[in-house]
């Protein structure tokens, strides 16, 4: 069974419109079940996942990164 995640997806606060910020990730969360997701939006091109310098771990948001803005969008609505 797939666990269900909720996540806040809000424009990502940046020149690049096709980049969506995605908060309240686990920080061992799968990036490839992660990719998987968005891709049904269109092309992922980067997932940005920063690591915390202190724990050594993923923070808890990343800003997915599509190949069009159009896609980027879709999620937004």
């Amino acid at each position: 069974m797939v666990e269900r995640l909720q996540v806040e997806v809000k424009p990502a606060k940046s020149r690049e419109n096709k980049k969506v910020f995605v908060g309240g990730l686990p920080s061992d969360y799968n990036e490839a079940e992660l990719r998987t997701h968005f891709e049904q939006f269109g092309k992922v091109e980067d997932i940005e996942w920063p690591f915390d310098k202190n724990s050594k771990q993923k923070r808890n948001f990343c800003f997915v990164v599509f190949e069009l803005e159009e896609d980027a969008d879709k999620v937004r609505e």
